[in-house]
């Protein structure tokens, strides 16, 4: 409980991530998360216990979170693997962002549900003492990534287009 309020208090200023750089904040606060879950799954389990079974929509929430944690560590280690390339970084940025969002937006409707009005509140006030810092991703970063997405896929159809090799499983490999 204590780590999942100094995390929050500190917006995971406290947490470690295992490498320096542009998504190093990521790591902080998927650490941030984690303890939050954790000190939630705990709370509810208490409050609850067998009954979380019968309370279906509760569990999928906190499923939701656990998914939408394992996504955006999915995004950090494949960015890792792929060298960190630098123009991929507005595409972990945006995926980053949105799971950011949509565990909280899981969070949130949880609370909302929790039947226990004051174990929720309590809660809700432990792990996010000052509300919802993320947001989904802007529309700028959206737009950008659409003009790229567009740009790159004239890209690919021309170099498939313009391959010599008249097999189409010999051309797309070289697109890509």
């Amino acid at each position: 409980a204590v780590r999942a309020l100094t995390l929050g208090l500190t917006g995971a200023g406290l947490a470690r991530a295992p490498l320096s750089g542009p998504l190093a904040t990521y790591y902080r606060q998927l650490e941030r998360l984690s303890a939050a879950l954790a000190i939630v799954s705990d709370v509810t389990m208490g409050v609850l216990g067998g009954d979380l079974k019968r309370k279906e929509r509760l569990s999928a929430r906190l499923g939701d979170v656990l998914s939408h944690l394992y996504m955006a560590s999915a995004v950090l280690k494949y960015h890792r693997d792929e060298g960190e390339p630098e123009e991929d970084l507005p595409y972990a940025h945006w995926a980053l962002q949105h799971c950011l969002s949509q565990i909280e937006i899981a969070f949130e409707g949880f609370f909302a549900n929790f039947p226990n009005r004051l174990a929720a509140a309590l809660t809700r006030r432990l792990v996010f003492p000052l509300g919802r810092p993320h947001r989904e991703p802007s529309d700028a970063l959206t737009a950008e990534l659409a003009d790229r997405s567009v740009s790159e896929a004239a890209d690919r159809t021309a170099a498939y287009n313009s391959s010599s090799t008249s097999s189409a499983g010999e051309r797309l490999p070289r697109c890509w």
